[in-house]
């Protein structure tokens, strides 16, 4: 299945080339810091 995906993005890719910028469709990267745990990072 996962293969298929693979596949289908590539031709999707093919067909209407590299987008212009980079879309992270997770929370992952783009969710918010909690200011309790931004201290302690820091």
């Amino acid at each position: 299945m996962a293969s298929d995906v693979l596949r289908s993005v590539r031709e999707l890719l093919e067909q209407h080339g590299k987008p212009e910028r980079e879309v992270c469709l997770d929370s992952e990267n783009s969710g918010l810091v909690l200011g309790d745990a931004l201290e302690e990072m820091l």
